[in-house]
């Protein structure tokens, strides 16, 4: 059996971090790789990881990893590989999904409250806004462009989006096509990405999202680019060819 990469994140150094919990007599690890991602082993982090379920980079190109397995954050600075330079506890429950808005506030989805907590900087105190309403069992976080906030709530079966200050009920509710979806993120121009775990499928959705999807990358074994159980999603800034 091998480890189960649960999510995925770019830095804007270019770099490619890869999360993957462990098995029997295999910890938890996360990988940072340099552009062009397939040449060299990455630079491992190991401490501090207990299950890591999600990945987000601010513009310091500080890693910040959900550790579902003890209900922490943990920040690291470059090259990743030494001990957290900070850890998050203050209203940390089971997360999963991190994503960090314009301004550098850390959003982060809690799963085992039903809660995505906003932190600002430098993040260890006491969260600055807490977001509930319409949010269950949350695992994905993103923002668009405009920073309009989107959470994947897999249990419901339901996308939410809010718009600032994110506190009040969604502005809309993603739910035709969704099956289990985990993983999300948005392009520039504002279409929305899923990941259903339920299906094994990528769905696409364009503003504003609540209609059918306009795409829908399915698992295809007469195809190269399977689908199977997707989890995270992300976008890079770098070209590394």
């Amino acid at each position: 059996m091998s480890p189960e990469s649960t999510d995925i994140a770019f830095c804007p150094n270019g770099d490619l971090a890869i999360a993957s919990l462990g098995i029997i007599g295999d910890p938890s690890i996360a990988v940072a790789y340099p552009p062009h991602y397939t040449t060299g082993a990455g630079e491992t982090i190991g401490f501090g990881l207990s299950e890591p379920e999600g990945l987000a980079c601010n513009a310091s190109d500080n890693l910040f990893v959900a550790n579902y397995g003890n209900n922490t954050v943990q920040e690291y600075a470059p090259p990743y590989t030494g001990m957290p330079i900070a850890t998050i506890t203050n209203g940390v429950n089971e997360p999963r999904g991190l994503a960090f808005n314009a301004s550098g506030d850390l959003f982060v989805g809690n799963y085992g409250t039903s809660t995505v907590q906003e932190y600002a900087p430098p993040y260890t105190g006491a969260p600055v806004a807490t977001i509930s309403n319409g949010v269950s069992q949350p695992y994905g976080v993103a923002f668009d462009a405009k920073g309009d906030l989107f959470v994947s709530n897999p249990q419901a079966g339901t996308i939410t989006e809010y718009a600032a200050p994110y506190t009040g009920a969604p502005t809309a509710t993603v739910t035709d096509g969704l099956n289990d979806p985990v993983g999300i993120t948005v392009d520039a121009s504002g279409i929305l990405f899923v990941a259903n775990g339920g299906n094994d499928t990528l769905t696409e959705y364009a503003p504003p999202y609540t209609g059918a999807p306009v795409a829908t990358i399915t698992n295809n074994d007469k195809q190269p680019n399977n689908v199977k159980a997707p989890g995270g999603l992300a976008f890079g800034l770098y070209t590394p060819f």
